[in-house]
């Protein structure tokens, strides 16, 4: 096991066992400042476009990635569902824990302009529902943030859509035609920050977390690991269209992206919060399904 700052974990059939499942049931978030965390997530959305990514240093993100030959569209037989299995942080019940599925999928499949529409008629949901109140805080916690990370992502990419000249073409073109990506970044994000920061809350011991204190547990880990993860994704997703583009030049495509080396040579070292979190190996798994799944091809999630 390695330990990195702001990382995130294995994608999918990574579990706490049911006894740490009930544990994580009595623990309480009512400590959690949700001002003083909104800060923090605003800090670090705010690096985000202080982040340069343009054909001037697209060798330094390169090295990330694997790509082959481009295969036209017309060739291709895109599949009728994409089918990934994942586990959430273990404090939710199981219809918090559903909901959150039926959310994370619905954002998975949404086209980024249609992020904050998306958001909103799930509030709607949420302050209809009976949920807790400490759940519900949480979730619109996380849709802000959501929000937020996608709008940034989006100033940042309609930015590039326009040259020195103030005309627009090359990159910005092509990175204004990506669909999906977006959301599907961010969920791939959430849900590895989620669960990497319940596993650290809750085997480090006391944890600094912003806007949670001292903090002992993991609720508030996944709270906080879920936040962060949202902005990585974002980030991570930017990078990909980007070379994708790129790449398009050459006539070849993106097949894999080492994230785990991204994190460690590129996350950390723009982290404002260096909060050490537990990774584990093959973590690049769940990005990739995502990001290399056509906007044509429905994702849909399962436990």
């Amino acid at each position: 096991m390695k330990k990195y700052s702001l990382t995130m974990i294995l994608f999918v059939i990574i579990s706490f066992s049911c006894s740490n499942n009930d544990s994580v049931k009595h623990e309480s978030i009512n400590a959690i400042d949700y001002t003083a965390l909104n800060r923090s997530i605003d800090n670090q959305i705010s690096t985000l476009s202080k982040i340069t990514i343009n054909s001037s240093n697209e060798h330094k993100f390169l090295q990330f990635f694997k790509t082959q030959p481009l295969v036209a569209n017309s060739n291709k037989s895109f599949p009728k569902e994409k089918i990934i299995k994942i586990k959430l942080a273990p404090h939710y019940n199981k219809k918090e824990n559903d909901f959150m599925i039926n959310f994370y999928q619905d954002l998975a499949n949404s086209y980024d302009n249609k992020i904050t529409e998306l958001l909103n008629s799930k509030r709607v949901l949420l302050n209809k529902s009976n949920f807790s109140k400490n759940f519900k805080n949480e979730a619109s916690f996380l849709f802000n943030t959501i929000e937020k990370t996608a709008n940034e992502i989006n100033y940042i990419s309609n930015k590039t859509q326009t040259n020195k000249t103030g005309k627009t073409g090359g990159f910005g073109d092509c990175i204004s035609q990506k669909g999906k990506g977006i959301g599907r970044g961010i969920v791939g994000g959430m849900v590895l920050g989620g669960i990497s920061g319940a596993i650290t809350g809750a085997t480090v011991g006391t944890v600094s977390f912003p806007g949670l204190g001292t903090a002992t547990g993991a609720v508030a880990g996944a709270v906080f690991g879920a936040a962060k993860g949202a902005i990585t994704g974002g980030l991570v997703e930017l990078t990909w269209a980007f070379i994708d583009c790129s790449m398009e030049r050459n006539r070849l495509e993106i097949y894999y992206m080492n994230t785990e080396d991204f994190y460690i040579d590129f996350i950390i070292p723009n982290d404002l919060d260096q909060q050490e979190f537990y990774t584990f190996n093959d973590s690049d798994f769940l990005l990739n399904s995502l990001l290399n799944t056509s906007e044509d091809t429905p994702i849909r999630f399962i436990e």
